[in-house]
């Protein structure tokens, strides 16, 4: 029976354990996202990596059941990506009986910047397909030039545009193209 118990603990923990691996591995992710959001908005490589930090840690205090929770965030030497690893520990209530009082869990992850270097850029051609259908207007069928669906739409659209043309005249080239989806088409008389 103690065998048995013990196998049965065991794997309890283990499920624990391998929940605690992917919670740890999400928080890193969306500590190394902040970070690069703290980048493209002309924060330095020090503060990004401090709001990484920052960003795991109460990610950690908050979420995930680790002990002493460490984490490594840098910058690649080639400036084109954000690095970074997660320890802890995670405490085995049942096998702690075998005197298996934690397990380690770990975490690495790495999250590239969309411009080329941190900082930096390169080109970028988006192109923007937008439903402006009758299913966008309020009553469904349209058409209609506003509705809640269309003016989301539209301040959805214009946030995508000033994100990527924050750089101004100094940045690098950005080509947007917008494509309506639509079910009605003006076709010119030739």
């Amino acid at each position: 029976a103690l065998l048995l118990f013990s196998f049965i603990g065991a794997a309890v923990d283990y499920s624990r354990w391998n929940n605690a691996r992917s919670r740890t591995s999400d928080a890193l992710d969306a500590a190394l996202l902040t970070a690069g959001r703290a980048l493209q908005t002309a924060q330095t490589k020090e503060e990004a990596i401090a709001v990484a930090e920052k960003a795991f840690l109460e990610n950690a205090k908050t979420r995930l059941n680790l002990v002493s929770p460490k984490v490594s965030v840098q910058v690649t030497p080639d400036g084109t990506a954000l690095e970074a690893s997660a320890s802890g520990k995670m405490k085995t209530p049942f096998m702690g009986l075998l005197r298996v009082g934690a397990l380690e869990v770990e975490a690495t992850s790495r999250v590239g910047f969309g411009f080329g270097s941190a900082g930096g850029g390169s080109d970028l051609e988006i192109a923007m397909m937008l439903d402006v259908t009758g299913s966008m207007c309020n009553d469904g069928n349209g058409p209609c030039t506003s509705s809640a669906k269309l003016d989301a739409l539209k301040a959805a659209a214009s946030d995508l545009v000033n994100i990527v043309k924050q750089g101004g005249a100094g940045g690098p080239n950005v080509r947007i193209a917008v494509v309506p989806f639509s079910t009605r088409v003006r076709i010119g008389a030739a």
